[in-house]
Protein backbone atom coordinates (compact mmCIF):
# COMPACT_ATOMS: atom_id res chain seq x y z
CA UNK A 1 0.00 0.00 0.00
CA UNK A 2 1.20 3.46 -0.63
CA UNK A 3 2.03 5.79 1.67
CA UNK A 4 -0.12 9.20 1.72
CA UNK A 5 1.67 12.11 1.73
CA UNK A 6 1.05 15.12 4.03
CA UNK A 7 -1.16 17.78 2.31
CA UNK A 8 -0.55 21.49 2.38
CA UNK A 9 -3.92 23.63 1.72
CA UNK A 10 -3.31 27.04 0.55
CA UNK A 11 -6.25 29.70 0.73
CA UNK A 12 -6.54 33.49 -0.41
CA UNK A 13 -8.74 35.66 1.70
CA UNK A 14 -9.36 39.16 1.30
CA UNK A 15 -9.07 41.56 -1.28
CA UNK A 16 -7.67 41.17 -4.40
CA UNK A 17 -3.99 42.69 -4.87
CA UNK A 18 -1.52 41.63 -7.33
CA UNK A 19 0.90 38.69 -7.47
CA UNK A 20 -1.44 36.26 -5.34
CA UNK A 21 -1.06 33.91 -8.07
CA UNK A 22 2.85 33.97 -8.07
CA UNK A 23 2.91 33.44 -4.21
CA UNK A 24 0.35 30.48 -4.99
CA UNK A 25 2.15 28.60 -7.87
CA UNK A 26 5.66 29.72 -5.63
CA UNK A 27 4.54 28.14 -2.56
CA UNK A 28 2.96 25.59 -4.19
CA UNK A 29 6.30 24.67 -6.07
CA UNK A 30 8.37 24.80 -3.18
CA UNK A 31 5.59 22.42 -1.18
CA UNK A 32 5.82 19.69 -4.28
CA UNK A 33 9.22 20.19 -4.40
CA UNK A 34 9.34 18.88 -0.66
CA UNK A 35 7.07 16.04 -1.18
CA UNK A 36 3.93 17.52 -0.26
CA UNK A 37 0.82 17.30 -1.58
CA UNK A 38 -0.92 20.85 -2.41
CA UNK A 39 -4.38 21.93 -2.33
CA UNK A 40 -5.77 24.44 -3.49
CA UNK A 41 -9.23 25.88 -1.00
CA UNK A 42 -11.73 27.85 -3.73
CA UNK A 43 -13.00 31.18 -1.81
CA UNK A 44 -11.02 31.59 0.84
CA UNK A 45 -12.59 30.72 4.00
CA UNK A 46 -16.32 31.34 2.53
CA UNK A 47 -16.92 27.69 1.41
CA UNK A 48 -15.21 26.45 4.21
CA UNK A 49 -17.46 27.65 6.61
CA UNK A 50 -20.60 27.39 4.66
CA UNK A 51 -19.95 23.32 5.21
CA UNK A 52 -19.21 22.83 1.78
CA UNK A 53 -16.08 22.96 1.49
CA UNK A 54 -14.69 23.43 -2.52
CA UNK A 55 -11.05 21.96 -2.71
CA UNK A 56 -8.83 20.44 -5.85
CA UNK A 57 -5.44 19.51 -5.73
CA UNK A 58 -3.18 22.15 -7.27
CA UNK A 59 -0.67 20.42 -9.88
CA UNK A 60 2.22 21.73 -12.20
CA UNK A 61 0.31 21.76 -14.91
CA UNK A 62 -2.48 24.00 -14.07
CA UNK A 63 -0.57 26.53 -12.20
CA UNK A 64 1.55 27.27 -15.74
CA UNK A 65 1.61 30.28 -16.65
CA UNK A 66 -0.69 31.43 -13.71
CA UNK A 67 1.94 34.43 -12.81
CA UNK A 68 0.80 35.75 -15.59
CA UNK A 69 -3.11 36.33 -14.67
CA UNK A 70 -4.41 38.55 -12.94
CA UNK A 71 -6.88 38.16 -10.29
CA UNK A 72 -6.59 35.00 -8.24
CA UNK A 73 -7.17 31.75 -9.34
CA UNK A 74 -8.16 30.29 -6.30
CA UNK A 75 -10.78 32.98 -5.80
CA UNK A 76 -10.76 35.06 -2.51
CA UNK A 77 -13.20 36.24 -0.33
CA UNK A 78 -13.77 38.59 3.07
CA UNK A 79 -14.81 35.42 4.93
CA UNK A 80 -12.80 34.97 8.25
CA UNK A 81 -13.14 33.38 11.67
CA UNK A 82 -13.79 36.48 13.33
CA UNK A 83 -17.18 37.52 14.69
CA UNK A 84 -19.11 40.84 13.90
CA UNK A 85 -17.64 42.63 16.50
CA UNK A 86 -13.53 41.54 15.83
CA UNK A 87 -13.11 38.95 18.05
CA UNK A 88 -12.53 35.09 17.69
CA UNK A 89 -15.46 33.03 16.77
CA UNK A 90 -15.52 29.59 18.38
CA UNK A 91 -18.01 27.97 16.43
CA UNK A 92 -16.20 29.10 13.01
CA UNK A 93 -12.22 28.33 14.39
CA UNK A 94 -13.68 24.95 14.99
CA UNK A 95 -15.39 23.95 11.70
CA UNK A 96 -12.31 25.50 9.68
CA UNK A 97 -10.19 23.00 11.77
CA UNK A 98 -12.58 20.04 11.06
CA UNK A 99 -12.65 20.61 7.06
CA UNK A 100 -8.66 21.13 6.96
CA UNK A 101 -7.84 17.44 9.38
CA UNK A 102 -10.66 16.04 7.90
CA UNK A 103 -9.03 16.45 4.49
CA UNK A 104 -5.48 15.35 5.87
CA UNK A 105 -4.15 19.26 5.86
CA UNK A 106 -1.27 18.98 8.27
CA UNK A 107 0.09 22.43 6.63
CA UNK A 108 -1.93 25.36 6.17
CA UNK A 109 -0.66 28.77 3.80
CA UNK A 110 -2.91 31.53 4.51
CA UNK A 111 -2.81 34.80 1.70
CA UNK A 112 -4.17 37.98 2.88
CA UNK A 113 -4.11 41.28 5.13
CA UNK A 114 -5.15 41.47 8.68
CA UNK A 115 -8.18 39.77 8.90
CA UNK A 116 -6.52 36.56 7.41
CA UNK A 117 -3.42 36.84 9.18
CA UNK A 118 -5.22 36.86 12.48
CA UNK A 119 -7.46 33.71 11.23
CA UNK A 120 -4.75 31.69 10.15
CA UNK A 121 -2.93 32.22 13.57
CA UNK A 122 -6.49 31.48 15.31
CA UNK A 123 -6.36 27.71 13.37
CA UNK A 124 -2.72 27.29 14.06
CA UNK A 125 -3.57 28.20 17.95
CA UNK A 126 -6.26 25.79 18.61
CA UNK A 127 -5.51 23.29 16.50
CA UNK A 128 -2.36 22.84 18.82
CA UNK A 129 -0.10 21.63 16.52
CA UNK A 130 -2.18 19.23 13.97
CA UNK A 131 -1.80 22.25 11.84
CA UNK A 132 1.16 24.21 10.78
CA UNK A 133 0.32 27.58 9.55
CA UNK A 134 2.56 29.97 7.34
CA UNK A 135 0.88 33.14 6.65
CA UNK A 136 2.13 35.65 3.11
CA UNK A 137 1.37 39.17 4.07
CA UNK A 138 -1.13 40.28 1.12
CA UNK A 139 -2.82 43.97 1.49
CA UNK A 140 -2.59 46.86 -1.62
CA UNK A 141 -3.28 49.61 2.12
CA UNK A 142 0.75 48.16 3.37
CA UNK A 143 -0.88 47.76 6.59
CA UNK A 144 0.18 45.09 8.15
CA UNK A 145 2.58 45.94 11.40
CA UNK A 146 5.94 44.26 9.26
CA UNK A 147 9.35 45.31 10.08
CA UNK A 148 9.64 49.03 8.54
CA UNK A 149 10.62 49.48 4.83
CA UNK A 150 8.84 45.86 4.00
CA UNK A 151 5.96 46.20 1.87
CA UNK A 152 3.42 43.93 1.50
CA UNK A 153 3.06 42.15 -1.81
CA UNK A 154 0.51 43.72 -3.91
CA UNK A 155 1.11 47.17 -2.45
CA UNK A 156 4.06 48.14 -4.61
CA UNK A 157 2.28 46.82 -7.90
CA UNK A 158 -0.58 48.34 -6.98
CA UNK A 159 1.54 51.85 -6.53
CA UNK A 160 2.66 51.50 -9.90
CA UNK A 161 -0.47 50.86 -11.72
CA UNK A 162 -2.24 53.92 -9.76
CA UNK A 163 0.64 55.98 -10.70
CA UNK A 164 0.03 55.05 -14.26
CA UNK A 165 -3.45 56.44 -14.75
CA UNK A 166 -2.78 59.57 -12.64
CA UNK A 167 -0.31 60.22 -14.73
CA UNK A 168 -2.39 59.89 -17.84
CA UNK A 169 -5.45 62.00 -15.75
CA UNK A 170 -2.87 64.93 -15.64
CA UNK A 171 -1.76 64.61 -19.20
CA UNK A 172 -6.12 65.20 -19.98
CA UNK A 173 -5.95 67.81 -17.94
CA UNK A 174 -3.25 69.45 -19.33
CA UNK A 175 -4.52 68.65 -22.71
CA UNK A 176 -8.56 69.55 -21.80
CA UNK A 177 -7.37 72.43 -19.00
CA UNK A 178 -9.59 70.49 -16.91
CA UNK A 179 -9.84 69.44 -13.16
CA UNK A 180 -9.86 65.93 -12.24
CA UNK A 181 -10.36 64.23 -9.11
CA UNK A 182 -8.69 60.95 -8.11
CA UNK A 183 -9.96 59.31 -4.75
CA UNK A 184 -7.58 55.86 -4.02
CA UNK A 185 -8.29 53.56 -1.88
CA UNK A 186 -7.10 52.64 1.27
CA UNK A 187 -8.89 51.55 4.33
CA UNK A 188 -7.48 53.28 7.10
CA UNK A 189 -4.37 53.54 5.82
CA UNK A 190 -3.42 56.24 3.10
CA UNK A 191 -0.20 54.40 2.13
CA UNK A 192 -1.20 53.62 -1.37
CA UNK A 193 -2.46 57.33 -1.75
CA UNK A 194 1.00 58.54 -0.19
CA UNK A 195 3.26 56.26 -2.46
CA UNK A 196 1.13 57.56 -6.03
CA UNK A 197 2.87 59.42 -7.90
Amino acid sequence: MAEKRSSIGILAAGGPAPGINSAIQAASAKARSNGFRVVGFVGGFDHILSGNPRHHALTERELEGVHLLGGCILQTSRANLLDTLGAPDMNKIGRAIEVFTRGGISGLITIGGEDTAFSAHLIAKYSEGRINVVHLPKTIDNDLPLPEGVPTFGFTSAVEFATREVVSFMQDAHATNRWYIVVIMGRTAGHLALHTM
